[in-house]
């Protein structure tokens, strides 16, 4: 069973480092989402080796665009599940 591992530092300031685990091999979808459910951005979306991963969150969304103070949630899904935890981001 895949996981989502840690995210880091929480409350994040200016990056946040995210940590999954991949139990097999396989496509992984991690993204990031508003308190709304809006997807504001995409880490990871393919293949990925088993094993345990780390992607960085600059705090920007798809466009480049440095994203406001608040919560958000961070959603890792793959064939064998969805798991998601809670950031809070202070500028």
């Amino acid at each position: 069973m895949g996981s989502l591992v840690k995210v880091y530092p929480n409350p994040v300031q200016g990056r946040g480092v995210i940590e999954y685990s991949v139990p097999v091999s396989g496509d992984v979808d991690l993204r990031v989402y508003d308190v709304s459910g809006r997807c504001v951005r995409n880490l990871v979306d393919g293949y990925r080796m088993k094993g345990y991963h780390r992607v960085v969150w600059d705090t920007r969304d798809n466009f480049g665009r440095l994203v406001s103070s608040g919560v958000y949630f961070v959603r890792m899904s793959t064939h064998r599940g969805v798991w998601s935890r809670k950031v809070v981001l202070m500028r």
